[in-house]
C-alpha cells in the first residue's frame, strides 16, 4: 500500500511587498513530489518547477487552500462524479475551478499570491502555512489564531474533557 505525502506543519513565514513568500521545505517537498511534470534540476541544468493550486473563494474563506497537482485531481475526480446541473457540483466547480489561480514555485522556493487575494484578506508581513494532509492553508496569524483552534474545542464539548484525539483514529466498525 502506498501512502500519498500529506502537507504537515505550521509555519510562519514573511510575504514581502511584491506578495512573494517562501514556502515552507517540507510543504514544498510535497508539492514536488504529487506534481507528475515537476523534474528537479540536476546540478549542471535545468528542471521544472512544482506548481501549487491557490484556491480563494472571497464569499466563504477568509484563508487561502493551497493544493498540489495531485490534490486537485482527485477533487476534480470527485465533482465528476455529481450530477451534472446539481447544485452540489455547481457550487464545488465554483470553488475549485473558478476560484483557482495555478502558481509555481520558483528556484527560490517562493509563490507569488496575488495582489487581489493579498489585499482582500490583509496578507502583510508574517502570515501562517499550515499542512492539513491534502492541502496547507495560508492565513493571517489573527485570523487563524481566532479560527482554527475550534474544531478540537468542539470536539472536547462533544466528548469531554478527557477527550484523548488518538482514539478518534480507530476504524469505526460495521454491525
Amino acid at each position: 500500500m502506498t501512502v500519498a505525502p500529506k502537507f504537515k506543519g505550521t509555519l510562519d513565514q514573511k510575504i514581502d511587498a511584491k506578495g512573494r513568500v517562501s514556502v515552507p521545505a517540507a510543504l514544498r517537498k510535497v508539492a514536488e513530489q504529487c506534481d507528475p511534470d515537476f523534474v528537479p534540476a540536476p546540478k549542471d541544468g535545468k528542471g521544472t518547477s512544482a506548481s501549487i493550486l491557490i484556491v480563494f473563494d472571497p464569499d466563504q474563506m477568509n484563508w487561502l487552500e493551497c493544493y498540489s497537482v495531485e490534490g486537485m485531481a482527485e477533487i476534480d475526480r470527485r465533482i465528476d462524479m455529481l450530477d451534472i446541473g446539481s447544485p452540489e457540483r455547481d457550487a464545488l466547480e465554483y470553488r475549485y475551478h473558478s476560484s483557482v489561480t495555478l502558481t509555481e514555485i520558483d528556484g527560490d522556493g517562493r509563490i507569488v499570491i496575488p495582489l487581489a487575494h493579498r489585499s482582500k484578506l490583509g496578507f502583510e508581513g508574517d502570515i501562517r502555512f499550515v499542512g492539513f494532509g491534502d492541502r496547507f492553508e495560508i492565513w493571517t496569524q489573527a485570523a487563524f489564531d481566532a479560527s482554527r483552534t475550534t474544531p478540537t474545542r468542539e470536539l472536547v464539548s462533544r466528548y469531554g474533557e478527557n477527550l484523548n484525539l488518538r482514539s478518534l483514529l480507530q476504524a469505526k466498525r460495521v454491525e
